[in-house]
């Protein structure tokens, strides 16, 4: 099955959601943090569905691999960067627990830092902690869970094939279920249980696995959609801000997240041919660097400027922001791949 470029115009757009998050503070109105903030909700809950929805596709054409398979294949793809992103956060908090005379606990620096490394951190119900060092790591925390469970919920999904959408409704209304009752009921840890919850997590990630096996039962992407890719994409945004500033959906916005993803992804228009431009391309190879040096960049640029005083123009910042991140991850990339080779030999003879 050819590559769905129009998912990855998704990611890119995505991503860039999530990096004006984390700047956010460049901006002076308050609506407009507010905006960005329930958009970046909107992204996480979509990345999950769209990583649950890309390996069902992955695996309904090949084989289902074992538990420790996927587990060798999933670490190796991301723990380069993410071990060179927990050791640059670690230099930063130094040297700023340094500057400011607070060096903390060694025992619970020790506890995160284990933690960390081990992808666990998104398993404590506290922000110090699933939060702590590189605190977007908490995502892949999450999802490396959700990719282990991938194994047994795709033989399911397989066995299950014709009855797909049922599923699909199914899961979608067990978790409307989950976070009503856990946001009327004000439950403790409200925050953590709906929002970085592995298991939580993995419901969204099944919703995608679902869509996906759905989408390949399809035998080919419906042709010359970009009218249905254009209205669909109107819908979404009107859609959206409707939510933001009229009535609140709660957890069924994820209804409109799966309706953008089928406009998106089940039809070939205007959107692939984006998709296929070279710097769509060079954008959505770095996609995962991106997302977990972006907030490493921003630290360092704010203590730097901290540090020695410096102001900037807000928007001469964000493109400084930018540009440096796209660089890094470049290098990054290029130094994760070398290693991720080593690794995988290591793994071969062993």
């Amino acid at each position: 099955m050819k590559r769905n470029y129009a998912g990855d115009v998704l990611s890119n757009f995505l991503i860039v959601i999530v990096f004006l998050c984390h700047s956010s503070y460049l901006f002076s109105n308050d609506k407009v943090i507010s905006l960005i903030g329930t958009a970046t909700g909107w992204a996480m809950e979509m990345f999950f569905v769209l990583s649950g929805f890309f390996i069902a596709i992955k695996y309904m054409q090949k084989n289902i691999p074992t538990v420790k398979e996927i587990a060798i294949h999933e670490w190796v793809k991301i723990y380069p960067e993410y071990f060179m992103g927990y050791i640059m956060c670690v230099f930063l908090e130094y040297w700023q627990k340094h500057y400011y005379g607070d060096m903390g606990s060694i025992l619970q620096f020790v506890k995160k830092s284990l933690l960390n490394l081990g992808l666990l951190q998104s398993w404590v119900p506290n922000e110090d902690y699933y939060f702590s060092f590189n605190g977007v790591s908490w995502f892949l925390s999450s999802l490396f869970f959700c990719y282990l469970l991938s194994v047994p919920a795709m033989i399911f999904l397989r066995k299950k094939i014709n009855y797909s959408f049922l599923i699909l409704c199914f899961t979608i209304a067990i978790r409307y279920i989950y976070v009503s009752v856990y946001s009327f009921r004000g439950l403790p840890f409200g925050y953590y249980f709906i929002n970085v919850f592995p298991l939580y997590r993995f419901l969204e990630f099944f919703i995608g696995m679902s869509l996906g096996v759905i989408y390949y039962k399809k035998t080919k992407k419906s042709k010359k959609a970009s009218i249905i890719q254009i209205i669909g994409i109107l819908l979404f945004n009107i859609m959206f801000v409707v939510c933001q500033y009229m009535f609140n959906l709660g957890s069924m916005n994820i209804v409109i997240e799966i309706f953008v993803i089928y406009i998106l992804l089940f039809y070939d228009g205007m959107i692939d041919e984006i998709g296929k431009t070279l710097i769509m391309k060079k954008l959505a190879n770095i996609n995962l660097q991106f997302y977990l040096f972006h907030q490493v960049v921003i630290k360092y640029v704010r203590w730097f400027e901290t540090r020695f005083d410096i102001q900037v123009y807000a928007a001469f910042e964000f493109v400084i922001l930018f540009g440096i991140t796209v660089i890094l991850c470049v290098i990054i990339k290029k130094l994760s791949d070398i290693v991720r080779e080593k690794m995988l030999k290591y793994y071969r003879k062993s």
